[in-house]
């Protein structure tokens, strides 16, 4: 202290502490004693920039499904060609499921064969997809436009296993010898100029087992089937509708064969009176094996056909029967401008079954059919159906086609009212379809 001046030691003793403090930091804060004296200015140099390290941003995770599941969700776009060919765009682990759909139904005309031809040559692979193949004849085409192109196109599909031929073409076994596979052929409005033609094309299928032959002309010929030739394709289903043939040689083909062995279901939609002989051969022959019949038969007039039933056909033969189904008398009657329609034929059929593992007896009907619920007939019918030869029947069916809901109510008042046993034990099912003109 004896350095301070007295001066400043008698004006200090005056001042309260608090204030000594404040001029104190004050002081210090002045003269740089708390914040750092300034440092001395450098000459300015060239600092070389440093790279910025770029930090990989965080990764975003996309939640995704397993393959498993987006195949399951494809498959509800069968037969959505454009959602199909979207979704085969969007990656590669949908594109296989994709084509699996948008592929497995090919239709080959005139005007895309040739496109499909270099469309396999880029994509082999694509032929792999297709189980469904439909060649079609338009009516301006040449009936031969397939015989150069199929050759080029079957061989990459090996997997076909249901084919349909459509129109006039020129169609023959050569032709087809590349997809074996086949287990289902249908012919819809061909044209063949002899049975031989078509036993023939059946024969290039050795896995065959189901046959539709639908608006289908196979002409007479000059000579019928081979019955020497052993070999048949395995059919266990035929169904001819609205077709032209001659019955008789087809069915001594198809028995000569062994075919009948073990058939299983036979839908004729329909057949006329004549062509019950060998229908009815062909029935006896295959006995117990026929598990499904269904039919319509086109009444010409009033005629009755008790000769025909009592020597040449019953289904008494067909003792593990267990479905019969029989078409409406009042369409077929119009569609071929007959003039008559009965269910005569129908009470004499029913009358022969014996097979007591019968589950079901299915009928279509439409407005007019009902209007014959009265006749005997019908009754007769009515009353076979609801006794003990029909007693393990687990339901009897009847689809009711009409123009409007109201004729639709009337169909199935009048059905239950003829049928009440049946409808008081649960085993009346009727079904009502309002057609669109």
């Amino acid at each position: 202290m004896s350095a301070v001046p007295f001066s400043l030691r008698v004006a200090l003793s005056s001042l309260p502490l608090w204030l000594i403090v404040v001029v104190i930091f004050k002081e210090m804060f002045r003269r740089g004693f708390l914040i750092g004296s300034k440092a001395p200015a450098t000459p300015a140099t060239h600092v070389p920039a440093q790279p910025v390290e770029q930090r990989p941003e965080p990764m975003v995770t996309v939640p995704t499904l397993p393959p498993e599941l987006t195949d399951r969700i494809l498959d509800h776009l069968e037969g959505d060609r454009q959602a199909l060919a979207n979704c085969g765009l969007v990656c590669r682990t949908w594109l296989p499921r994709s084509r699996y759909h948008f592929f497995r139904e090919l239709k080959l005309t005139s005007k895309n064969t040739k496109q499909l031809v270099q469309l396999l040559r880029d994509g082999p692979a694509i032929g792999q997809h297709v189980s469904h193949l439909a060649i079609v004849t338009l009516r301006e085409d040449n009936s031969e436009w397939h015989v150069d192109l199929l050759p080029k196109v079957l061989p990459s599909l090996p997997n076909v296993t249901t084919l349909e031929l459509r129109g006039r073409g020129a169609y023959q076994s050569k032709n087809f010898k590349d997809i074996a596979p086949v287990t289902s052929l249908k012919f819809h409005a061909c044209e063949f100029a002899a049975l031989k033609d078509v036993t023939t094309l059946l024969c290039a299928f050795p896995r065959l087992d189901t046959l539709t032959i639908e608006s289908t002309l196979i002409a007479r010929g000059e000579e019928d089937p081979s019955l020497t030739d052993t070999y048949r394709p395995p059919i266990k289903n035929i169904t001819v509708m609205s077709s032209a043939l001659n019955p008789e040689p087809f069915v001594n083909w198809l028995v000569s064969g062994g075919v009948h062995e073990g058939f299983e279901s036979l839908t004729l939609l329909p057949i006329q009176k004549p062509a019950l002989i060998p229908v009815g051969k062909f029935i006896k022959s295959a006995g117990p094996s026929l598990k499904h019949f269904e039919i319509a038969l086109l009444e010409v007039g009033p005629e009755m056909f008790t000769d025909i039933f009592e020597e040449h056909f019953s289904l008494s033969h067909c003792t593990m029967l267990r479905s019969i189904a029989f078409a409406s008398p009042f369409e077929y009657a119009m569609a071929f401008q007959t003039g008559h329609a009965s269910f005569s034929w129908i009470a004499s059929m029913l009358s022969q079954v014996t097979s007591r593992d019968l589950e079901e007896v299915s009928f279509t009907v439409y407005p007019p059919d009902t209007i014959k619920f009265t006749t005997p007939e019908w009754k007769h019918m009515a009353k076979l159906l609801q006794s003990d030869q029909f007693k393990n029947l687990k339901r009897v069916r009847f689809l009711g086609r009409c123009l409007e809901d109201t004729e639709g109510n009337n169909i199935v008042k009048r059905i239950q009212t003829v049928l009440p046993d049946l409808d008081k034990r649960g085993l009346l099912q009727v079904e009502i379809e309002v057609i669109q003109v």
